[in-house]
């Protein structure tokens, strides 16, 4: 079950909130052409030549996808944070309060940062989680699968687990 929002300027009242203070979101930027793998580095040239595109690689492949701008700024992409004070009052640490009543189905609490989410569904986190003996292994396992994703932003975590009742 999922505690929280996602608190992003993409978010109708995070955006409301940012702009409503005087701060700016950036528009959603063109979709591009990304490779998906990073090619080798061309042989360098002796500076009398002009450069060109090196050749393609054959097994480089190229991926269309929407570049999200989307951020506080241009910069952020949370609009909720610690730190960031140059940011501030766009940027707020007031944190989402929720509370429930835990049952004895519920073993597990998984907090991370959006690097962790940003790769992983509640649903695929959760099943990693509950395929390991301990918080500390969950972990463990929860940041290999973010990095085998291709993750490259803070993927920040703390695991509990507990034994139901």
């Amino acid at each position: 079950m999922r505690l929280t929002v996602d608190h992003t300027p993409k978010v109708p009242a995070e955006h409301e909130r940012i702009t409503s203070l005087g701060g700016l979101v950036s528009p959603l930027g063109p979709t591009r052409h990304l490779p998906s793998r990073r090619a080798a580095e061309p042989p360098s040239r002796p500076a009398a030549q002009p450069p060109s595109r090196p050749a393609a690689q054959p097994h480089a492949r190229i991926s269309l996808v929407q570049v999200s701008r989307g951020r506080v700024h241009g910069i952020l992409a949370v609009s909720r944070a610690f730190g960031d004070l140059e940011m501030q009052p766009y940027v707020s640490a007031e944190p989402q309060v929720t509370v429930v009543s835990l049952t004895h189905e519920d073993t597990t609490v998984i907090l991370a940062s959006d690097g962790v989410w940003g790769g992983l569904s509640d649903d695929e986190a959760a099943d990693i989680a509950h395929a390991q003996p301990d918080a500390q292994r969950a972990a463990d396992a929860l940041l290999a699968e973010v990095v085998k994703r291709g993750g490259r932003d803070n993927a920040s975590m703390i695991v509990a687990m507990w034994k139901s009742r």
